[in-house]
């Protein structure tokens, strides 16, 4: 009923009532990020550009030097009307304590909330974004769907089955060829029918060999080749 209230003020301002801009619920200003209380362009840039990844409408900060260090809330109410934005977002790190200030200044109701925690060099552009997204009551990211998978549990029965064959395969093969190989160059024993001589298994354990390793290699594709999607999962 609040924010309806405010937007039939804001119409009746539109009318010519006032020409005082009412802000967007939508409309988010980064208007600082500091280290050391110095601004960092680069830091801000990435907060804008992660924002606005989320869905955020983030408006570009074409504020001065001297309205980008306000902090009071009267200051901060009027960069809102002015640039028609309903939420303020301020960060600051401060290197020697490691601590991280990320303010978010609600123009509406000239409220403010803050949090603070304890944030190393190397996580600072991520936390930063974390404490915004929470100022900002953003939902969580959902989390990226693999597009391969290597877990078994998570095979395919078409693929367990095949790479179960083609390891029996693999095994039976090279079994052969071991036992074919042993036995090549042994004299055999002759008969009447057969005359003395001796066994020429390597055609056997050739053969045996390559189909032991070409069955392997199936076998590895079979259980660790990543999983694409399939068209039905796409059109899902």
């Amino acid at each position: 009923m609040r924010h309806a209230a405010k937007w039939m003020v804001c119409f009746g301002l539109s009318m010519g009532l006032s020409a005082t801009v009412c802000a967007d619920p939508g409309k988010t200003l980064v208007l600082s990020v500091e280290v050391d209380g110095v601004w960092h362009r680069t830091l801000q840039q990435e907060l804008e550009g992660s924002l606005r990844a989320r869905g955020v409408l983030v408006v570009d900060s074409l504020v001065s030097d001297a309205e980008r260090g306000c902090r009071d809330r009267s200051c901060l109410s009027q960069i809102g009307q002015s640039l028609g934005v309903r939420n303020i977002l301020v960060a600051t790190h401060y290197t020697q304590s490691s601590l991280l200030d990320v303010f978010l200044f609600e123009s509406f109701d000239r409220t403010g909330e803050k949090l603070n925690e304890q944030v190393a060099m190397n996580d600072r552009s991520a936390r930063i974004l974390a404490l915004s997204s929470q100022l900002l009551k953003l939902p969580a990211p959902a989390a990226a769907e693999p597009k391969g998978v290597l877990g078994w549990s998570t095979l395919p029965k078409w693929r367990k089955g095949l790479g179960i064959a083609l390891g029996i395969l693999s095994v039976g093969s090279l079994a052969s060829a071991i036992a074919a190989q042993q036995t090549n160059g042994n004299p055999w024993r002759h008969s009447e029918t057969f005359a003395p001589g001796t066994l020429d298994t390597t055609p056997l354990f050739v053969a045996g060999y390559a189909v032991a390793g070409l069955s392997l290699v199936g076998a590895g594709l079979s259980v660790f080749l990543p999983r694409g999607r399939t068209v039905n999962e796409d059109i899902q």
